[in-house]
């Protein structure tokens, strides 16, 4: 599906029960809004949980088995920075040292966890932190909720 600033997004599903989930717009926002190399963080750890909660709903309904693994690649983000601040990150921050990112597969132990998927989807989040340079999600910790960004 195409967006209104030409980049598309798209859904696949695998016989196999994998779920591909593309998306050409959160990491070309910066550069949309006049801040070229940045990266919205909060819109996108938003997104990346709005992401896994559609795809856990679609795995449960087609009834898909036990393990369930979660994981993100970002393509082309060479030189691009997370922002650190509300939205944009004005200060000294890290940018990705390489083309594509890669986190590690986590798996679904707990496929009932409410919103903010605390135990599923931040360690996902903060690795890609980490791969940016940082520890972890400078918005991270026990109130951390992006549905509420």
């Amino acid at each position: 599906m195409k967006g209104a600033t030409g980049t598309a997004s798209y859904v696949q599903v695998f016989q196999n029960g994998a779920l591909e989930y593309g998306d050409g717009y959160i990491l070309g926002a910066g550069e949309d809004l006049g801040r070229e190399n940045r990266i919205p963080s909060k819109a996108f750890e938003k997104k990346v949980a709005e992401i896994y909660e559609s795809g856990l709903r679609l795995l449960n309904t087609l009834n898909v088995e036990d393990p369930v693994y979660f994981a993100c690649a970002l393509v082309m983000v060479r030189g691009l920075r997370l922002s650190r601040d509300q939205m944009w990150d004005v200060g000294e921050s890290h940018t990705f040292d390489r083309d594509v990112i890669t986190t590690p597969d986590f798996q679904i132990l707990d496929r009932n966890e409410g919103r903010p998927f605390i135990g599923s989807v931040l360690p996902l989040i903060n690795s890609i932190w980490q791969a940016n340079g940082y520890e972890q999600s400078p918005f991270a910790g026990p109130a951390w909720s992006p549905f509420n960004y």
